[in-house]
């Protein structure tokens, strides 16, 4: 998990949208997020536009391409303090 340093200020927490808020509570607990997860999981369906909110608000954020077995493309989002590879919400 990532250490109080690495997260947002409380203040700032407390000031974000709500979508944003999910995706922020999700990342700062060490999970790896991607844009079907966030619609499915979370109802978040512009992940990328929550992603820049935050990165804008000081949260270190990881991306990655990656391919599902159909082999098309996806990205993978994570809080780069609290990279855990295996904890991908709720399951790969």
């Amino acid at each position: 998990m990532t250490s109080p340093k690495d997260l947002l200020p409380i203040p700032t927490v407390l000031a974000l949208a709500p979508q944003t808020r999910l995706v922020y509570d999700v990342l700062s607990s060490g999970r790896i997020l991607t844009g079907l997860i966030a619609m499915t999981t979370l109802s978040v369906s512009s992940l990328t536009s929550r992603i820049s909110e935050l990165r804008a608000a000081g949260l270190d954020i990881q991306t990655e391409m990656a391919r599902d077995h159909n082999g098309k493309r996806y990205k993978k989002y994570w809080c780069n303090a609290a990279r855990h590879p295996d904890r991908i919400l709720p399951h790969d």
